[in-house]
Formats: C-alpha cells, sequence, structure tokens
C-alpha cells in the first residue's frame, strides 16, 4: 500500500486540522446565545454567522474525512504509541513493575521492580533478562507486591 505520508508527518496534518476547527469554533461561540445556550434564528440569519457556520463545517467535515483514513492507515502505530503513554503514564505515578518469565529451570517466576526505576530502567532491564536467556512472558505495573 503506497502511503502519501508518513505517521508522523499524519499527525502534524491531523493536528493542523483540528486546530482549524477549533478556531472556527471559537469564532462560533462568540455570537450571542439564549438563555438555553442555543443561538437565536436573528443570528443565524446574519452573514457573519453563515460564513463562520460554513468555514467551521467545512472544516470539520475535512478533519473527520482525513481522520478516518488517518485511523484505518496507522491502526498499529496509533495503538502501540497510546500503550506506550499509558505505560509511561503508569510508571510515573510510582507504582511496582511486575515481570512473569520462564526462569532457568523452565519454571514460571516472578519479579518485582521497585517504584524507583524509571520507565527506561525498567525497559532496559527486560531487555537485559531477555538477552540472558530469560523468556519474559509479560510485564506490567502493579500498585504493590504479592
Amino acid at each position: 500500500m503506497d502511503n502519501p505520508y508518513t505517521y508522523e508527518q499524519g499527525k502534524e496534518m491531523e493536528a493542523a486540522l483540528i486546530r482549524e476547527v477549533d478556531k472556527w469554533d471559537a469564532i462560533l461561540k462568540q455570537f450571542p446565545r439564549g438563555v438555553m445556550g442555543l443561538t437565536d434564528d436573528a443570528v443565524k440569519k446574519s452573514p457573519e454567522y453563515r460564513e463562520a457556520k460554513a468555514q467551521f463545517d467545512a472544516a470539520f467535515a475535512k478533519q473527520r474525512l482525513f481522520s478516518a483514513g488517518f485511523t484505518k492507515r496507522y491502526k498499529k502505530e496509533m495503538l502501540a504509541e497510546r500503550a506506550a503513554q499509558r505505560e509511561k503514564y503508569h510508571y510515573e505515578q510510582g507504582k511496582v513493575t511486575e515481570v512473569i518469565y520462564i526462569n532457568r529451570n523452565g519454571k514460571q517466576d516472578i519479579l518485582w521492580f521497585g517504584a524507583a526505576c524509571t520507565h527506561e530502567d525498567v525497559k532496559r532491564r527486560i531487555q537485559d533478562m531477555r538477552e540472558a536467556g530469560f523468556k519474559v512472558i509479560r510485564y506490567y505495573p502493579v500498585k504493590h507486591i504479592g
């Protein structure tokens, strides 16, 4: 499949489209609203409001169309990025990392890395375990040991 842009370029393009939608949304919110929060019909008939609404609708449609294709094209990358962000968040919250692995005797065992380990420390230690011949089944943050 021939991609016209990379994942990083696509993220920048999507951010630009979202900024455009936000800009027109902010402009629409400047128009007076009634007690119920709805825009009055007299305001909706004004040429300024119609222009802003048309620009907003066009920008939103463009952003929605781009996002749909971008999400389909880069689903794996987006999921991996979110998982990495979630994982990093858990480590930054000071949680203990539990590692389930197969020891040298072929039995499943558990190892814990303390809250003092940074996200990068945990990644490096797990890589060291793999290089030493241990099979790491999974690892994840936990609130406490046991």
